[in-house]
């Protein structure tokens, strides 16, 4: 790992309300009308220096909380260090060993849940998902370098 680059946890923590349900439907998805928000501490840990050691502690957050995250997007390096190009910006590029520039995790209940449209043939189906809106975003960024932040070139 570059000395100095870092990974940043973003404040795109969303309310950290986690929807939980208690009672199901016909279909097996969430009555939306038993729903209740709960909310989750907020990450103590912002400052990581490396991708390994800000899952290690998302691994423990979730531990700590009951909450499951999953990757929802992650942007490669190759992706930001082109956007950097196009642009002519100023922000310095991405060493390769670092793989990726940022990544969002979001909640395993993240999502509204389908309607079932089945005959009947498989039933019992389910979905997790009952639109819990957390997520924690992840951005890398030069330590040394203030002035360049994600948003000069993301488009």
């Amino acid at each position: 790992m570059a000395s100095d680059v870092e990974s940043e946890a973003t404040a795109e923590k969303s309310d950290s309300a986690a929807s939980v349900s208690t009672r199901f439907g016909d279909d097996n998805s969430p009555d939306v009308s038993s729903q209740e928000s709960v909310r989750a501490p907020e990450l103590d840990v912002k400052l990581f220096a490396s991708w390994g050691e800000m899952e290690s502690y998302l691994s423990s957050y979730s531990r700590r909380t009951y909450q499951l995250y999953s990757v929802r997007t992650a942007t490669p390096f190759k992706t930001r260090n082109d956007r950097i190009k196009k642009n002519q910006t100023s922000c310095k590029t991405i060493p390769e060993e670092l793989e990726l520039y940022n990544k969002t995790f979001v909640c395993t209940h993240h999502g509204s849940p389908r309607r079932s449209r089945s005959a009947g043939k498989r039933p019992k189906q389910h979905s997790r998902k009952i639109g819990c809106p957390a997520q924690v975003g992840f951005v890398l960024f030069h330590a040394d370098s203030e002035d360049c932040n994600s948003e000069t070139v993301l488009e």
